[in-house]
């Protein structure tokens, strides 16, 4: 089977004939907010460009089915926080300490620094909703949960980042 290279991933054939001009305007432009998930999975740079990476990859090979999907961002978002999560669980095995990380998802430093301090299920629905852009029940789908939990967990997200920001503003008047 002959391929083309798309940025960094290799496309088979089929794909190329099934829409690599769909793929690669999909690629684009979501990109970033699926790279955004796999970051807020597994906080470290480096994981979550391999997990994005091998995310868009599977999608370049199920092109025909994927673009077809619901929500194929969500299904990509899925896929890179699943492969973020294998490869963390991977470093952990292979070195005993973690090197520490930040999350630079944006320009309001203190609300990711908040988004880093939650559990790791309401980060990623943060992630899916606000950077991905998926609504609660396309959240829901992507996590594998019901729309009513998917719903519940980022209540209790927004509200915990509340009581974080508030606390972090609090402290910095009180100094």
């Amino acid at each position: 089977m002959a391929t083309d290279a798309v940025g960094s991933l290799v496309i088979p054939d089929d794909t190329i004939a099934l829409g690599e001009a769909a793929f690669s305007a999909w690629y684009r432009g979501h990109y970033r907010s699926v790279f955004a998930v796999a970051l807020a999975a597994c906080r470290s740079r480096a994981i979550a460009q391999d997990a994005t990476d091998e995310a868009f990859a599977r999608a370049a090979e199920r092109w025909g089915r994927v673009q077809g999907m619901a929500s194929p961002t969500g299904w990509a978002c899925r896929v890179a926080a699943n492969e973020a999560t294998r490869l963390m669980r991977k470093a952990k095995r292979q070195v005993a300490t973690r090197e520490p990380t930040t999350v630079d998802l944006g320009p309001d430093v203190d609300l990711w620094s908040a988004v880093a301090r939650l559990p790791r299920r309401q980060r990623e629905a943060i992630a899916l909703r606000y950077i991905a852009d998926l609504t609660e029940s396309e959240v829901a789908r992507t996590m594998g949960i019901s729309t009513g939990a998917a719903s519940a967990t980022l209540s209790s997200a927004r509200a915990r980042l509340a009581a974080l920001l508030t606390a972090g503003r609090d402290g910095a008047t009180d100094e």
